[in-house]
């Protein structure tokens, strides 16, 4: 009975899951606009990390990235992902299609959004220089905190994000 009852758990837990895949990497949002990408979240701190399925720095991180969201998950941090895949040229519904199956295919859950406007408009309001990966933490104002240009580590991330949560109490 004992055995049964985990193995059935173990199902439910793993549908679960897959649900929550699911529904995260269908659910990749458009935006022009770079303000609106601070707006998805409303937590104490965000991290917003702009890569691309191209960037192959951005793919090497991604699995530290989903393991800083896990870390996270019951606090108050909250990680956006912005694909830039949408500034080459292609048909944006197929690109979006294939970032879609890239994020399930990596079993990313946090929120990511699909970039559509202007990269000059993203680099202004991000002040950056268009080089990805780039990782920036910002309060629940939209205050810049740190920035990290390049690839991020799960240790370091989860590091500088409990001591930005120490601080803000």
């Amino acid at each position: 009975m004992v055995s049964m009852r985990k193995t059935l758990t173990r199902v439910l837990t793993t549908l679960l899951l897959l649900a929550a895949l699911e529904a995260s990497a269908s659910s990749l949002p458009e935006t022009r606009n770079p303000a609106e990408i601070l707006k998805v979240s409303n937590s104490k701190l965000t991290v917003v990390n702009v890569w691309a399925t191209w960037c192959i720095p951005c793919v090497a991180e991604m699995d530290d990235l989903r393991g800083v969201d896990a870390h996270f998950r019951d606090a108050d941090v909250r990680l956006v992902g912005v694909s830039l895949d949408d500034v080459l040229p292609g048909e944006r519904s197929a690109t979006k299609a294939k970032v879609k199956t890239f994020l399930a295919a990596r079993r990313v859950t946090y929120r990511n959004v699909y970039y559509t406007g202007k990269l000059a408009a993203l680099e202004d309001f991000l002040r950056f220089e268009g080089g990805i990966p780039i990782t920036i933490i910002f309060d629940r104002a939209g205050k810049e905190l740190a920035r990290t240009q390049g690839i991020v580590t799960k240790a370091g991330l989860i590091r500088q994000l409990e001591q930005l949560l120490k601080r803000s109490r």
